[in-house]
């Protein structure tokens, strides 16, 4: 899918994650539309991965360790989030998410 010319690009994404606005891209906001376009928002991912977009527990994390694109989570198994911080639930279902991808992306 091409892309809009850099100065069409929005400078910012935003998530409200209860009353916090936090930067999370420089690019806008995609949907998953394809099997070719797995360039979506940290927010789509994890939507994705069944973890609710506004969860400022998770984006706390994200944010400390400077998570900038969903491809960091890639070959980590739930015992490095859990080192990292992420709290049970997502660190079980971000390399769930990853594993649906990876099948969604192959096809």
């Amino acid at each position: 899918m091409p892309r809009a010319p850099r100065d069409k690009q929005s400078n910012s994404s935003t998530l409200q994650a209860d009353g916090n606005q936090q930067a999370i891209s420089s690019r806008p906001a995609r949907q998953f539309q394809s099997n070719s376009d797995y360039d979506f928002s940290m927010s789509v991912f994890l939507d994705f991965c069944r973890i609710p977009p506004a969860d400022k527990d998770v984006w706390d994390v994200i944010k400390r360790h400077q998570i900038h694109h969903w491809f960091a989570f890639i070959d980590e198994d739930k015992y490095e989030l859990e080192r990292l911080g992420f709290a049970f639930g997502p660190d079980r279902l971000i390399p769930s998410g990853i594993s649906r991808l990876r099948k969604l992306i192959r096809q």
